[in-house]
């Protein structure tokens, strides 16, 4: 079934991506978010395992409805900024998408998303195999 196949992806994912920690020009100390803006309340992508797991499955799913990858820094800033509505994303698609659209909103909305749209391209790097990206990950 659908919600079975797609808990198994969610959760075989956390093994499987694992971004190297980033860190701000300038700074020694890798960096897990921007300043977060005081209107806006915690959320479940708040957890970087989390977050990384959605912005997989959105490239996945943007790339299945559209067939083009979001691999420049600023292209998810631009679909988040636009009135494009998703209806092809599932359920977490879906939610990743309301999250950034609050996170755009309120002190530090520019930063934040922006930051956010940098993460994306991560996510787009070809494997050969899906059984070879989860063993170079996992090594």
């Amino acid at each position: 079934d659908d919600v079975a196949r797609d808990s198994l992806e969610h959760e075989l994912g956390h093994k499987v991506y694992r971004p190297q920690p980033f860190k701000k020009k300038g700074s020694k100390k890798p960096t897990a978010y921007p300043p977060r803006s005081g209107d806006v309340k915690k959320s479940y992508f708040d957890d970087r395992d989390e977050l990384f797991q959605a912005l997989g499955k959105f490239q996945r799913e943007h790339f299945k409805e559209t067939g083009k990858r979001l691999t420049q820094p600023d292209q998810l800033y631009k679909l988040i900024k636009s009135d494009e509505n998703f209806d092809y994303l599932s359920k977490e698609g879906s939610r990743l998408i309301n999250y950034l659209r609050k996170q755009s909103k309120g002190n530090n909305s520019e930063q934040r998303l922006k930051f956010f749209s940098e993460l994306a391209p991560m996510f787009v790097e070809k494997e050969d195999s899906f059984q070879e990206a989860i063993n170079k990950r996992m090594s």
